[in-house]
């Protein structure tokens, strides 16, 4: 997929290329780290990666213990649209439903808030929502 220079390292402008030609939500924040990662590495002025870099690139640095605060923190993440917000909206949740193929109304979506959410303005926390994952 990516070409590989004389030195057996993948040319970074080559992955940043391809990985951007993916059809991926690209306000989606693991795609943004990612595509950070890659440019970092190419201000840095390195010519390419050992595959061993591009593994660490796109796997997390440590697996999560199954159902730590973490853990529910990078899943919280991937339903937030705008990372300064760091409160999952209707919109947040209709987008998420659409990435799935989902077919939940808007009445469905407010229901998932309203069980979730503890205050009135139609957002979910993300201590709401650990509190509403640990009884899970």
């Amino acid at each position: 997929m990516f070409e590989q220079n004389s030195q057996g390292k993948i040319d970074l402008k080559e992955l940043k290329k391809s990985f951007e030609s993916l059809e991926i939500d690209k306000n989606n924040l693991t795609y943004k780290n990612i595509l950070k990662e890659i440019n970092n590495l190419i201000s840095q002025n390195k010519d390419g990666i050992t595959f061993e870099e591009f593994v660490d690139i796109f796997a997390a640095d440590e697996p999560l213990e199954p159902g730590s605060k973490e853990e529910i923190k990078k899943l919280f993440d991937l339903f937030v649209n705008d990372p300064n917000s760091n409160v999952i909206t209707f919109e947040s949740l209709k987008r998420v439903n659409i990435e799935l193929g989902k077919n939940m109304s808007d009445e469905e979506i407010m229901n998932m808030i309203k069980v979730v959410s503890k205050n009135e303005k139609k957002e979910i926390t993300f201590e709401e929502f650990y509190e509403y994952m640990k009884k899970q």
